[in-house]
């Protein structure tokens, strides 16, 4: 499967209507953008398909951004949880 058809899948499967229904509730999305496990273009098909979030890119992450960046991965949520 090339990676936009991907991507566009993925986009339906968090549109569909669940059990559970959609996202409602405030999200933090925080994601490094040289993670190779979860790509980043799959964090803004996130923050697209999630009312109300927020999508934070950390541009010296990877896939353990709260390791790479822990100083303002806590800042990020710290701020997040106040607001």
């Amino acid at each position: 499967m090339e990676w936009k058809t991907f991507l566009n899948y993925y986009q339906e499967y968090l549109e569909a209507p669940r059990g559970f229904g959609p996202i409602n509730d405030s999200t933090l999305i925080l994601h490094g953008i040289h993670d190779k496990v979860v790509l980043f273009p799959l964090a803004k098909v996130h923050k697209q398909s999630i009312r109300n979030s927020k999508l934070v890119s950390f541009k010296f992450s990877g896939h353990g951004l709260f390791y790479d960046e822990k100083n303002r991965f806590n800042e990020e949520l710290v701020k997040f949880i106040e607001e």
